[in-house]
């Protein structure tokens, strides 16, 4: 008799590998042309600067443009979305 833990693992892969190309495709289609992905990390070198903790509480906070990614812990954002969300909540201080 086979361990539930090696059958649970087999029955996750199985949906994996039939639900992933379908849900890849609903990604790809909420993405505009020329349009790509980009981590955290990626956020706040391009449009940031600031510390990690930081980031995170920037990417995390509600209103924030988030991809998530079928069998990642790690949402991924739409570098449009980001920089629209960076354009309409830019405070200019003069």
């Amino acid at each position: 008799m086979q361990d539930t833990s090696a059958i649970g693992e087999v029955v996750i892969q199985t949906l994996l590998q039939a639900l992933l190309p379908d849900v890849t495709a609903k990604v790809q289609d909420r993405l505009q042309p020329n349009d790509d992905l980009i981590t955290a990390q990626q956020v706040n070198k391009e449009y940031y600067h600031v510390s990690n903790d930081l980031t995170q509480r920037i990417v995390n906070q509600h209103g924030f443009p988030q991809t998530p990614i079928p069998g990642s812990k790690y949402p991924k954002y739409s570098r449009r979305a980001v920089e629209k969300f960076v354009a309409d909540h830019q405070d200019y201080h003069i």
